[in-house]
């Protein structure tokens, strides 16, 4: 049914220029919720099957509160309450799933459907059906974004455009605010004002319906995890970014500056940036713009003013709404569950991902995939494996549907790299390909890469994005450049793929929307995954969905050290070692050969219930404590700085500076490594990728290693065990440990490991800042 002439007008002043829509509100709770309420809210329709708009109104933890109905311009808001805590929902819950979301008399139609479905089962347990997603017919835009959709929605009328920023602002956040209930009610409205414009409703009509009903529970339990964990992560991103840069040059209207760390470099996808300025005459002011065109460091902000003459004090910007800010592989797993939900995608189907989530489904591995009846040796003979790692070699090489799945745990030192190469030499001596080795980060992939030059294998290549290659760590990939291919060089170099078998990259780039030039020569058959405990399960759905040729999936990591981002917020995000009857099967790697003897045995005692074993020529004391009596943490923002511990780390440093020694400087907080990076550029000692914080410095060692633990009153970042394991199983010959013997053996910091790693070295590991001072240590 087309929109009324009056509709129309109404659509048109909404979005075009008022700021709200003129709609009816009616809000009441869920209890209050009447079938003579509901039945004449979605009779008010003119017509059968109704077209019916959904929103839905979100905690800022991501749990549903709030479901708008919207029937022509009738809104009702019904409120959910918890079913734990309130009696007699049935009612009500049963109103809601026979008369509005599971009735055939009505076509439910919301923006970003598979969301709110996922959200209904999981926060309500309420099934849907005749679901339909408004962006997936409306195929002009990969990102999702809501205005896109309504622009494309437009494009059959005689309307020029749409007032992007009402709708921009109206869908900014899912966050239900009860003080204004009008941009919920208004996403509600738009969703079933769609499907009246133009040739909308062809299109919608064949798009795949959601029908959440029909699905099995262990499915439907698996999906709503996936979407409450990415909803965590998409909350826990940071809304503003202050930049760290130096000026290069400013004219008219332009400001040109090159950014000082990548972590905070100005990116062309950033939202609105914000300069504090001050102009030739002492005035200060700010002035706002728009990155418009990065190139590695070098970044230029088109101003809405002229920028000659003036000194810029600070660059900011805002993050662009959700849609619009996502990565390659968040939009993959995104398209990929809402694929699933609408039947358009067969991996429900996978073994692989039924051997996650079993339930009670049967795992039937196809014919079609090749098995080796005998077992594949080990072909490696650039260093001699111990027996843990031979055995996870081997488990590696084995091919049948008992060993689909290899999960390997390897503790800090303890050679996951070495197992890696050793798998890749057997393979491929024994004439496999389509190897694929991949990790979260980058610098675990270099690493990999680096050890397969140092054995003389030869036939890989690496993916690496422009983005974080060029300009900024260029430097990392000197030794295996020649094998190095950039994703802005992909077309023509995958013509050059003659003789490879393996190729590296991380997780995110086979979401890369021309990494199909690469697998098309080189299938997907075996994927290796480094840092897997750091991997939340949800990222494997695109590379599953997307690789039908894969064969077997190795995971190797340590569910002992870093865990998936945002895990500590919300226990949906797990790791591949959170699913424990895949964990149970880990093969264990027993022998860490990184830390001296007194390091990794106490590592093992605290850890790893004594089950590592420590070989290293180092045997006697290499853990030093350094008593800096008078440091203070002091709050920086929302991070933690400690600057007596900063001049301590820095005498240290000048002292393993002069001997020639290698060193790096760990610490937990981001504005301490800054405050320490300042305070060695002040003091002449070299600070160029010396110091980091913890969670960057997963997967590296170093000689010796300085740590700062900024805390002088509370644990903080000492309460998390996992992280503290990766801080103090970084050295290879010595440790300096910068805090307070007041703090750790006789205050709060007694309780964690580090403070149960002083009590047991004892007096005889402290070191006095008098003894820094001197040089006696």
């Amino acid at each position: 049914m087309a929109p009324s002439p009056a509709a129309a007008r109404e659509f048109e002043q909404n979005l075009l220029n008022a700021p709200t829509p003129r709609i009816t509100v009616e809000t009441l709770w869920e209890t209050d919720l009447t079938a003579d309420k509901l039945t004449a809210h979605l009779e008010s329709a003119q017509r059968v099957p109704r077209p019916v708009g959904l929103a839905g109104g979100y905690t800022s933890a991501g749990k549903l509160t709030v479901l708008a109905v919207a029937v022509g311009s009738n809104v009702l808001l019904v409120r959910l309450r918890n079913a734990g805590k309130v009696a007699n929902l049935d009612t009500a819950r049963t109103l809601l799933k026979d008369e509005l979301l599971c009735s055939a008399a009505n076509l439910l139609h919301a923006f970003d459907m598979h969301t709110l479905a996922l959200s209904l089962y999981s926060d309500a347990r309420l099934p849907i059906a005749n679901a339909i997603d408004i962006q997936s017919a409306c195929t002009c835009d990969s990102n999702r974004v809501v205005a896109n959709a309504v622009e494309f929605a437009m494009t059959s009328t005689k309307h020029s455009g749409i007032y992007r920023a009402n709708i921009d602002a109206t869908f900014g956040s899912e966050v239900w605010d009860e003080r204004k209930p009008s941009p919920l009610a208004f996403k509600a409205w738009l969703a079933g004002y769609i499907p009246l414009v133009g040739d909308m409703e062809l299109r919608l009509a064949q798009v795949g319906r959601i029908d959440t009903g029909a699905l099995h529970e262990t499915k439907l339990e698996a999906l709503a995890g996936f979407m409450r964990s990415d909803q965590r992560l998409d909350a826990m991103k940071p809304g503003k970014t202050k930049h760290e840069f130096r000026a290069v040059n400013a004219t008219n209207d332009k400001f040109m500056l090159q950014s000082e760390r990548y972590q905070t470099r100005v990116q062309g996808r950033d939202g609105p940036v914000r300069m504090s300025v001050t102009d030739q005459y002492g005035a200060q002011y700010t002035v706002s713009g728009t990155a418009k065109d990065v190139q590695g460091r070098i970044a230029t902000v088109k101003a809405a003013g002229i920028m000659a003459g003036k000194v810029v004090g600070s660059v900011q910007s805002t993050a662009r709404a959700a849609a619009s800010s996502r990565t390659m592989a968040e939009r993959d797993k995104d398209a990929t569950i809402l694929a699933m939900l609408q039947g358009t995608s067969k991996l429900f189907e996978s073994p692989f991902l039924k051997t996650m989530y079993p339930g009670d489904q049967e795992v039937v591995w196809p014919e079609s995939l090749p098995t080796l009846p005998d077992q594949l040796p080990v072909a490696f003979d650039q260093k001699p494996l111990n027996s843990s790692q031979e055995k996870a070699v081997l488990a590696m090489l084995a091919l049948n549907n008992n060993s689909r799945i290899t999960i390997i745990q390897g503790p800090p030192g303890t050679g996951k790299t070495t197992v890696i190469t050793a798998y890749v030499h057997s393979a491929c001596s024994a004439g496999q390909a389509g190897i694929w080795l991949v990790a979260q980060s980058n610098v675990a992939v270099k690493n990999i890469a680096e050890k397969l030059i140092s054995t003389s294998f030869e036939p890989w290549k690496l993916l690496v994005a422009k983005d974080f290659h060029f300009d900024w760590h260029e430097h990392l990939y000197k030794t295996i450049n020649s094998h190095i291919i950039r994703s802005d060089d992909f077309r023509p170099a995958s013509k050059e793929l003659a003789g490879c078998k393996v190729i590296l990259c991380t997780l995110s780039m086979l979401s890369h929307p021309n990494i199909h030039l690469f697998t098309a020569k080189i299938p997907v058959k075996v994927m290796v995954v480094d840092e897997a405990s750091q991997i939340a399960i949800s990222g494997y759905i695109p590379p599953l969905n997307a690789f039908p040729s894969l064969q077997k999936l190795c995971f190797i990591g340590d569910d002992k050290q870093l865990p998936p981002y945002g895990q500590e917020q919300t226990a949906s995000i797990q790791s591949i070692f959170e699913i424990s009857h895949l964990r149970d099967q880990a093969i264990f790697l027993d022998t860490q050969y990184r830390m001296p003897v007194t390091i990794g045995s106490f590592i093992s005692k605290a850890v790893y219930d004594g089950q590592l074993q420590s070989c290293h020529k180092i045997t006697g004391p290499a853990c030093f404590f350094v008593d800096v009596s008078d440091g203070k943490e002091k709050r920086s923002g929302t991070s933690w700085e400690n600057i007596a511990e900063c001049h301590a780390a820095c005498k240290i440093a000048a002292k393993l500076q002069e001997e020639e020694e290698d060193f790096r400087i760990i610490t937990p907080y981001d504005a301490q490594r800054n405050a320490l990076e300042n305070t060695l550029k002040t003091a002449g000692v070299p600070w160029q990728n010396k110091c980091f914080n913890v969670d960057s410095f997963q997967g590296n060692e170093e000689d010796n290693i300085i740590i700062s633990l900024v805390r002088s009153s509370e644990l903080g970042f000492l309460n998390d065990l996992r992280r503290t394991n990766v801080m103090l199983s970084r050295c290879k010959k010595a440790m300096f440990i910068c805090t307070s013997w007041d703090f750790l053996v006789a205050g709060k910091g007694a309780k964690s490991l580090v403070g149960r790693m002083a009590e047991a070295y004892g007096d005889v590991a402290w070191v006095s800042m008098q003894d820094v001072e001197d040089g006696n240590f």
